[in-house]
């Protein structure tokens, strides 16, 4: 299987997706923050795009990761917020993407409304692709419903989110734990860079 197979059609991303590995640089954003001035130019214009919104959900509703990146880098170089954007980023977040740390970190930039989400979340869990094993590992990464619910809870702690409504903390603490991949360290650091990546390129 090949792990980078891309769609035919990336609409006003295709640009950013020629360049190959540009994808995988957004993972941890851990390069130099002269490295992603290109990035974020080519993800700015695309928004300009008469298709970017179009584009941006169908990408969210794959279920591979790699399809997940650009959208967020790309929606944040906009200053407004877009409400069908706003339901793909957390549908995205629902369908178990391995990225789900940066998808909550873009909804938080864009003031989203965790708390009336969180009562669906936490009676529903998140869904669970259909595949064999290694399709799903190559496409969601590792992981099972509950280390996913916890990357999500975690990811929101490590945001500063502390308003679980009538959730006993207990429980959250319980949820939280599953998570192996210390998504709340994951999401405060990419919020910090990707915060001072836009800053330096609008600057």
């Amino acid at each position: 299987m090949d792990v980078n197979r891309r769609p035919l059609d990336r609409g006003c991303y295709t640009e950013f997706y020629e360049q190959g590995l540009w994808y995988l640089s957004l993972l941890n954003l851990n390069k130099a923050f002269e490295f992603y001035q290109p990035i974020v130019h080519t993800l700015s214009n695309a928004t300009t795009s008469p298709t970017w919104q179009a584009d941006t959900l169908r990408l969210l509703a794959e279920i591979n990761w790699r399809s997940h990146l650009a959208p967020i880098v790309s929606y944040l170089t906009l200053d407004a917020s877009d409400e069908q954007v706003n339901d793909a980023l957390w549908s995205a977040i629902r369908n178990s993407s391995w990225v789900s740390p940066q998808l909550v970190v873009c909804l938080y930039m864009k003031n989203y409304n965790f708390q009336s989400q969180l009562p669906s979340l936490l009676s529903g869990g998140v869904e669970q692709p259909t595949g064999t094993p290694l399709e799903l590992h190559v496409k969601t990464g590792p992981g099972n419903a509950s280390s996913r619910l916890g990357k999500i809870l975690n990811s929101l702690s490590g945001l500063g989110f502390t308003d679980w409504g009538k959730i006993p903390s207990s429980t959250i603490d319980t949820l939280k734990k599953q998570d192996h991949d210390n998504a709340d360290s994951i999401a405060r650091g990419w919020c910090k860079r990707i915060t001072r990546i836009l800053q330096l390129s609008s600057a």
